[in-house]
């Protein structure tokens, strides 16, 4: 609430706090006295989530000989500008259908700027 004198002007401040990644679209009406109308200002706005990125797209371990035990470091980097949780899932069904004996560390974690 406050009054504007004429030729005269008022600054507002709007802050955006996307809890998303997706897109915002509202509207702010601004009613005045001796205004039929509100002034309707359009916002738009859209949420950025992390983005990350593995080293490689795909892991191809050849022929290994039966009990053998090979270790393979795959990096997982954040290539946005803010922080990202991570979680890695293994597809059970494809683990039971081929036998696979596969182990992941870390499970879960964060990925900073």
């Amino acid at each position: 609430q406050g009054e504007i004198y004429p030729s005269g002007y008022i600054e507002f401040v709007a802050t955006f706090s996307p809890k998303a990644s997706k897109v915002y679209k509202d509207t702010l009406a601004i009613c005045c006295s001796g205004r039929e109308d509100a002034i309707e200002i359009a916002l738009h706005g859209t949420g950025i989530g992390p983005k990350a990125m593995f080293s490689f797209d795909t892991l191809d371990v050849g022929e290994i000989f039966v009990s053998a035990v090979h270790k393979y470091t795959v990096a997982l980097h954040n290539i946005g500008d803010i922080a990202g949780v991570f979680e890695m899932r293994m597809h059970e069904a494809s683990i039971a259908t081929h036998k696979l004996e596969i182990e992941v560390t870390p499970l879960r974690g964060t990925l900073e700027v």
